[in-house]
């Protein structure tokens, strides 16, 4: 009689090994399937956007060429207003100026595109703070106009970005290119805000504290004169300074100088500022010197970027640049 022979089981390595292959091929399938959701989320919310586009254009060809003043006054629009149905899941966003606008559409993941009158949908919303926001977030690298949302405020506006110089990310917060007089102590704050440009008169000090961004924990800041990336410099100051301060605050440092000259790093002494200085632009209300200026209180008040009278357009750097033509600042 024979007996039979005892089969033999798995071994522990072998289950283990079963295990682990199984747990991989898991791991490969979930993937895969959070992709396909991902990329299917995606082509929804660039759908949106771009049929949004298409119903904002076809009322600007029915409306004389202007684009609604909101997008979601549905189910019966309003006078100047259009309706736009969305996902319920999906978040519209819209801003429009004079000749262009731009619509967001955000899904509850937070995956955004954004298009305007100029065509394709972007990755992002309208509602950056910043035009630094914006190159950190890969989606721009040419200067011109975009828009942002700085911090406290209720809506998207546009804003002049510099993408290139000194690394870039910069938003204008102020273009002075004179005549003094037609700069006071209320427009030195909002003026032209609507109408971002590096040749006209232009500031919107008042939302500059919304735009800085948090690097490293300081702000930096670029002025520069004459023309683009000249006489001027960026500086670096802690991130809590305030940058509609009015009085000085001497906490700033160049970091990098664009041509040649001496700055004043002595500002509050009797001879006063000769070029700008350490000290952070601030809004001085003071008889002798009225304006954002980097002056420091006393003697003369060179360094100063925007003055209400006597100068075209203000007194900048002694002796080189008194008058530069035209003064800009930013900030990132």
């Amino acid at each position: 009689m024979k007996w039979a022979k005892n089969k033999q089981g798995f071994t522990i390595v072998e289950l283990l090994i079963v295990v682990v292959v199984i747990a991989i091929l898991a791991a490969i399938t979930i993937v895969s399937y959070n992709g396909i959701q991902n990329r299917a989320r995606d082509a929804v919310v660039k759908a949106e956007a771009i049929e949004g586009r298409k119903q904002i254009m076809l009322y600007a060809l029915d409306h004389n060429t202007s684009y609604p003043t909101s997008v979601t006054s549905c189910p019966v629009p309003a006078a100047g207003a259009a309706c736009i149905l969305s996902n319920s899941t999906n978040t519209l966003s819209y801003a429009a100026g004079s000749g262009t606008f731009c619509l967001s559409v955000t899904d509850a993941k937070g995956n955004a595109y954004r298009v305007s009158e100029n065509g394709a949908p972007i990755a992002g919303n309208c509602s950056p703070r910043s035009c630094y926001e914006i190159q950190q977030a890969g989606s721009a690298t040419a200067d011109g106009l975009y828009w942002i949302q700085p911090g406290g405020s209720s809506s998207p506006m546009q804003a002049y970005c510099d993408m290139n110089t000194a690394g870039g990310g910069w938003t204008l917060i102020v273009s002075n290119p004179g005549p003094a007089t037609s700069w006071d102590a209320t427009n030195i704050y909002s003026n032209n805000p609507t109408a971002p440009s590096t040749s006209t008169r232009y500031s919107i000090l008042n939302q500059a504290n919304g735009i800085k961004s948090n690097i490293n924990g300081n702000v930096n800041y670029m002025i520069d004169a004459s023309s683009r990336g000249r006489w001027g410099g960026v500086w670096s100051a802690p991130y809590t300074v305030n940058l509609q301060a009015t009085t000085p605050q001497d906490s700033a440092t160049l970091i990098q100088q664009f041509d040649t000259w001496t700055q004043d790093t002595n500002s509050t002494d009797s001879n006063g500022t000769q070029t700008p200085s350490n000290i952070v632009p601030w809004v001085s209300s003071v008889t002798a010197s009225p304006g954002l200026t980097t002056w420091g209180s006393t003697g003369n008040w060179y360094g100063t970027l925007v003055t209400y009278a006597g100068w075209n357009p203000a007194p900048y750097i002694n002796p080189s640049q008194t008058n530069p033509g035209t003064i800009w600042y930013w900030v990132r």
